[in-house]
């Protein structure tokens, strides 16, 4: 819930060319699934709310068209949809192509994973994780600013022009996690056409 509502924020903040004035307009793809962000969903319009912007829930896939999309700033997806229909991936790409935002949260980098290019307009794929004691810093400086136990997200097809913010660290204790690699992305940026994505 925390990376969702960092996630709003920064885009509200630094991505998004809204009008003067006017309310940032969010659409959340959400599903049926385990991770149940329907449940998260009051919180989160209330986080944002505060902050301008009106957050409108789906769980259909359908949804993913232009006429629908381009009612919104941006999309987030917190979901596991597996694939997508060719309409929708077109309509995805493009809205965000032509300047929108997609904020991509958690499970949202193992979705659609018959799109490559929607694999790679999120800057990855998620791989794998387990559950273990993590350690995340911030890139813009060398202190370690979150200590939790988490899930330990890997992800393989990481674009080289991702933008990373938070890293996670791969100590010698979690070298299995991914084999000479010493940290893992954990928050990136990054643009696609005129779109800006989280």
């Amino acid at each position: 819930m925390r990376y969702l509502i960092i996630a709003c924020l920064f885009l509200s903040q630094f991505t998004l060319q809204a009008q003067t004035g006017r309310r940032l307009e969010l659409l959340f793809l959400g599903d049926k699934g385990h991770h149940k962000p329907f449940d998260r969903y009051p919180a989160l319009q209330s986080a944002v709310g505060i902050k301008g912007m009106n957050i409108t829930y789906t769980e259909s896939i359908k949804d993913l068209n232009s006429a629908y999309l381009n009612k919104f700033d941006a999309l987030v997806i917190y979901a596991n949809h597996d694939s997508i229909a060719a309409p929708q991936e077109k309509a995805l790409l493009a809205y965000v192509a032509s300047g929108h935002g997609l904020v991509a949260i958690h499970c949202a980098s193992f979705n659609f994973r018959n799109s490559k290019e929607f694999v790679k307009m999120v800057g990855g794929q998620f791989w794998r994780h387990g559950m273990d004691s993590i350690r995340v810093k911030n890139v813009a400086n060398t202190q370690v600013n979150i200590k939790t136990v988490d899930e330990t997200y890997l992800h393989s097809q990481l674009q080289a022009d991702n933008v990373v913010w938070q890293n996670r660290i791969l100590g010698p204790e979690q070298a299995k996690d991914k084999p000479g690699a010493s940290t893992e992305p954990y928050t990136w940026t990054r643009t696609y056409g005129k779109g800006n994505v989280f």
